[in-house]
């Protein structure tokens, strides 16, 4: 399964990349929001796979904004203990979790999430943090 997560991911990373999505390109979006509603494990790789490719983050105001904040909203009470294991040595997924807003989160899981991600700003502003280039 991992050289298709690479795959998707790597897919993510060229085609969000670009300064305008072609609208006939083959978007892996349905692929992301399958297995956040059907396989967490997967999911979680795979927004970590992506998260990883993009050394420029130039993709990843899109997965910020859709697939890990769905996946926030749907598993984060479940898999907060491994995302902040994970954001403890992961500086682009802290980076990432900045971008995250409260939506549907309880309370609980917010002020955990709040503990653990870097400086707030919002996806698709003109001047986010600076995106680590290393982790």
């Amino acid at each position: 399964m991992i050289p298709y997560i690479r795959k998707i991911a790597r897919d993510w990373v060229e085609l969000y990349s670009q300064p305008q999505v072609d609208d006939g390109a083959e978007d892996p979006l349905p692929i992301y929001e399958a297995l956040i509603d059907g396989s967490a494990p997967f999911a979680w790789v795979l927004i970590l796979e992506t998260i990883l490719q993009d050394s420029e983050g130039k993709s990843l105001h899109m997965l910020i904004a859709g697939p890990l904040q769905s996946f926030i909203a749907r598993w984060g009470d479940a898999w907060i203990d491994a995302i902040e294991a994970e954001a403890a040595s992961n500086l682009r997924l802290k980076w990432a979790l900045g971008a995250i807003t409260k939506s549907r989160c309880p309370d609980n899981l917010w002020e955990r999430l709040s503990a653990i991600k870097g400086p707030e700003w919002l996806p698709f502003s003109d001047n986010p943090p600076p995106y680590p280039i290393a982790n």
